[in-house]
């Protein structure tokens, strides 16, 4: 696989594996137990998500919402070394939603309580004990 600078093939291989259908680790309420997720839908805003790259550490985070199942617009790339903590996660992601309501205010995000309408492929809550 090429490294294309984004920031790191760690990040490469996780994207393609996302785009895959691969195995994807999601939360639909955020990571409070630091189990660690892939992608999770960041709780008390209106359908961010963070899709999170964590290696090399610290890592990144990439903010978007879902428009469609499988079909993830990510509108901020943000290095884990700039964000101060948590609770940046708010901040960054009202910023995202303000940047998509300029810029995307034509297209609705995915609303639902369900990852099936989210995701397809293999699919692991990872505060459930069964894939999706």
């Amino acid at each position: 696989m090429l490294n294309t600078g984004f920031p790191d093939y760690k990040a490469d291989a996780q994207t393609t594996i996302f785009a895959a259908g691969q195995l994807v680790r999601v939360s639909l309420v955020g990571d409070p137990q630091k189990k660690k997720p892939d992608l999770e839908l960041l709780t008390d805003l209106d359908e961010a998500w963070a899709m999170c790259f964590r290696k090399p550490r610290p890592g990144w985070r990439l903010f978007g919402r879902f428009v469609d199942r499988n079909v993830f617009i990510g509108l901020c790339l943000v290095d884990r070394n700039q964000m101060k903590g948590f609770r940046a996660y708010g901040q960054i992601a009202q910023n995202m939603i303000d940047k998509w309501n300029r810029d995307f205010s034509s297209l609705h995000p995915v609303r639902s309580n369900s990852l099936a309408d989210y995701l397809s492929g293999t699919i692991r809550d990872v505060y459930s004990d069964g894939d999706f």
